[in-house]
This record gives structure tokens, C-alpha cells and sequence, in this order.
């Protein structure tokens, strides 16, 4: 993989504190009834942070300590749970008209942040509080780069491999396919970027007569379809079902990859992460972090400096290590204008609740 050892290396020594984290986020899942106190959970380099209103009940003091049996967990007091933010947040919606805003909790769980698309003193009311009590942030929501710009896969088709845009058999451009992925009845499709189809404008409309090449143009793989421009996401719709779970590693020429796993692609706070590009190859060392695109967006820091992704990049897989396998966490859209170290992807389970698919095991 390319990237330095340093960037995989945390990856991996993070993987025992992704785990655990893993295992409270199914917890609180499939116990509500239980996890009515949950707050937040992050991690650190090598440990677990829950935050948690009041005290955690007996119910789900099972599934805290076999959490523990994997990684340390402190538990952190939580002046809100998320289900009280939740709900300030939806007590909000409505009260600033037309204006182009995202409501939703903070990540750390504070308050509720209002995030406007717009200068934030365009809001004529801008309530500190709300009705409850629970206190209100605003931010303005930053301007995104996007990266639409290895080099010849071919049935059976994988993820992170260079995929040409053609409209109306013109070739306007490359990006980074995704994941493979597969709806309830097994119907196969790619992952890739909603602006990969729109002329690299997120959120702009699709273009007509859109279709999807492999990367030297001589292999049809299939048309864009199911584009959500509030998500910046799309899917290839694979007109040759034959793909795998697999995706690329190493450099942009590389004919090697790592099988994916089927689950466990919940991004959790402050969690290591690698990323596979057409243009950049692999490239590990980014880290999740907290930022205001907007709350169906998550961002990762590239921790070397700089921007870790260019332009063609868009759309390719985000993961984690597991062993010999990786574990799908995202597609990338593109990096923040002004901070091209942070960049901006779009996490696995949005991906899958929207669509109704899960990635392809390898």
C-alpha cells in the first residue's frame, strides 16, 4: 500500500478500539429500551470514549463489559443523550423559512449546531436556545473541492478501480469507483460520486446520456443511476453483473487489492482511515473528524499534511484494516477549499440505508 508506515500503522493498532466501538454501536441499536442515556462514542489512539447521560443501566452493562474485554472504555457524563438532541433539533425545523440550513446534534453532543448554507447573519432569527433549553450553535457551511478527475479494470469488476465518464459517447472526464455493493435480491452495482455526473457540480443536475467506461475507455461497465445530490452520491448500475468484493491497493497501476467485509462500516469519532484513488493510489494516515459540511457528510484529516487526494480521486473507497481485508466506511467526494487536508466522504451506512444495499463480501 502506498502511504507511509506510520499511517498504517495506526490503523491497525486502532482496530481492538474500533472493534469495541462496533460492538456498543449494536448495542445501542438493538437495545433503545437500554441505550436512552447514549450520548456519543469516539476513539482514541487505543481506547474508548462513551459518553452517557445519567447512569448506564444494568441492561446494557453486559454489552459494556465485553466491550471492555477487547479495548478500554471510560464512560464520560453527557449533559444531553442523543435522543433529547434529536429532538431540540426537529423543535428547530421551521423556524427560519426558506433559508438554506441542515439542523442537527453536535457531534460531542453539547447542544444542537445549525448549519447555513448561507453568512450566518443572513438568518433574520437566530435563537441561542431552544424551547427545552438545549443551547444552539451556527456555523456557515464551507465550500467543498470536489476531485473528479487503476487504469483498466475489467469484468469481474472492483472497487477503487479509474472509471471514464462518456455523455453521449464524448469522454468528459475520470473518477474512482467505489464499493461493490448488492441490494436484497443480489443486484449488483458501484459506488461513485453524485458529481461525477453532473460535471463535477455538487448537488447540480445529472447530465443526460450518462455512462460509465472502465479506465482505458474500452469496456462499457454500465449507466449512472439512483443520484442523490444532497448526498453527493450515486451508483453505477453494472449492465455485466460479474464484480466481487474486492478493491485496489497500491499504486494506480497496481493489479492487487484486499477483499472487503460485509459489515461493520459505522464510522466511529476520531477513528483512523485509508483511502483508495485513481489518481493517488492508496494513501493511509487520515483521521475522522468533526466538521460542518453537513450531517449526512462525514471528514477525515489527512494527518501528513497537505492534501492527501487530486483531482479523479472522487468517489473512490474509504476503509479501514482488517488483517489481509478491509472494512468499507465511504466514498470520497472531494476536500475542503480551505483546508485541502480535510477531506469530505460520504460513510458506508447512509450509503446503505439510502440505497438498501451492503457491500460485497470478498
Amino acid at each position: 500500500m502506498a502511504g507511509d508506515d506510520d499511517g498504517r500503522s495506526r490503523v491497525i493498532a486502532q482496530q481492538p478500539a474500533v472493534a469495541a466501538a462496533h460492538l456498543l454501536m449494536k448495542a445501542v441499536r438493538d437495545r433503545p429500551s437500554s441505550a436512552q442515556g447514549f450520548a456519543d462514542i469516539a476513539v482514541g489512539e487505543l481506547d474508548v470514549r462513551l459518553s452517557w447521560k445519567g447512569d448506564v443501566p444494568k441492561s446494557f452493562q453486559s454489552a459494556l463489559a465485553s466491550a471492555r474485554r477487547i479495548a478500554p472504555v471510560t464512560v464520560r457524563p453527557a449533559a444531553y443523550s442523543r435522543m433529547e438532541l434529536d429532538a431540540a433539533a426537529a423543535s428547530l425545523r421551521g423556524q427560519f423559512g426558506g433559508a438554506d440550513v441542515e439542523i442537527g446534534p453536535q457531534p460531542d453532543g453539547a447542544g444542537v449546531k445549525v448549519i447555513v448554507g448561507a453568512p450566518v447573519t443572513s438568518l433574520s432569527a437566530r435563537p441561542d436556545r431552544t424551547g427545552a433549553g438545549v443551547p444552539v450553535v451556527y456555523v456557515q457551511r464551507p465550500q467543498i473541492d470536489v476531485q473528479g478527475t487503476r487504469d483498466a479494470d475489467e469484468p469481474y469488476w472492483w472497487g477503487a478501480a479509474k472509471v471514464r465518464i462518456y455523455i453521449d459517447a464524448k469522454y468528459t472526464g475520470y473518477c474512482t469507483a467505489g464499493f461493490v455493493v448488492q441490494n436484497g435480491w443480489g443486484h449488483k452495482y458501484l459506488t461513485i460520486a453524485g458529481h461525477c455526473g453532473t460535471g463535477n457540480v455538487i448537488g447540480g443536475s445529472q447530465l443526460s446520456g450518462l455512462w460509465v467506461y472502465n479506465g482505458n475507455g474500452t469496456i462499457a461497465m454500465g449507466p449512472i443511476v439512483n443520484y442523490r445530490p444532497d448526498l453527493d452520491i450515486a451508483l453505477i448500475d453494472l449492465t455485466d453483473q460479474r464484480a466481487e468484493g474486492w478493491i485496489y491497493d497500491g499504486n494506480t497501476t497496481s493489479n492487487w487489492g484486499k477483499a472487503v467485509n460485509n459489515d461493520g462500516y459505522d464510522v466511529i469519532r476520531g477513528e483512523y482511515l485509508c483511502r483508495s484513488g485513481a489518481t493517488t493510489g492508496a494513501v493511509c494516515n487520515y483521521r475522522q473528524e468533526d466538521c460542518s459540511v453537513g450531517f449526512d457528510l462525514m471528514c477525515a484529516r489527512f494527518m501528513s499534511g497537505g492534501s492527501g487526494s487530486q483531482g479523479g480521486d472522487s468517489g473512490g473507497p474509504f476503509f479501514s484494516l482488517d488483517g489481509s481485508r478491509v472494512w468499507a466506511k465511504g466514498s470520497h467526494t472531494g476536500v475542503m477549499t480551505n483546508d485541502p487536508a480535510l477531506a469530505i466522504f460520504q460513510d458506508m451506512r447512509t450509503l446503505s440505508v439510502v440505497y438498501g444495499v451492503t457491500p460485497v463480501a470478498g
